[in-house]
């Protein structure tokens, strides 16, 4: 399966906070990563990592070859440098930061760009391109 996402097209790739257990630790706990990549919305691979560097990160993704949609984290552009990787961004990644400046009351400077990613997404999600949860607040675009 991570053959088969790493030939995707396009590869997403995210990375969330987890907690494992550790004895050798005060509180048992020590902090750990969880890697998720899908590719072509079909092929899915997880790996764990100790922390947050690129260079754990390249193990992994060293070999790819193409698009990574991938969020804001500094260590993907060091893992892109000087190879054939195209880095795109997420527009729910780019959206937060105009919905906090609506929730501000700052409706000039978010209510045209929501306006735009809203109709993105409508249309991704009408060809069927993405796929879209919907956060406690019910609102997803």
């Amino acid at each position: 399966i991570l053959e088969l996402a790493m030939l995707a097209h396009t590869l997403q790739v995210d990375d969330t906070r987890i907690d494992v257990l550790d004895s050798a630790k005060a509180k048992n706990i020590k902090r750990g990563h969880l890697w998720a990549l899908v590719g072509d919305l079909r092929f899915v691979a997880f790996f764990y990592t100790e922390n947050w560097t690129a260079e754990l990160a390249a193990q992994f993704l060293g070999q790819r070859i193409g698009w990574m949609q991938v969020d804001g984290y500094a260590g993907f552009g060091v893992l892109a440098e000087g190879r054939p990787i195209l880095l795109v961004g997420c527009w729910m990644h780019a959206r937060r930061y105009f919905v906090k400046a609506l929730d501000a009351k700052d409706h000039k400077a978010a209510g045209a760009a929501l306006d735009a990613i809203r109709r993105i997404i409508h249309v991704n999600l009408y060809l069927g391109l993405i796929v879209v949860a919907i956060g406690a607040s019910g609102r997803y675009w």
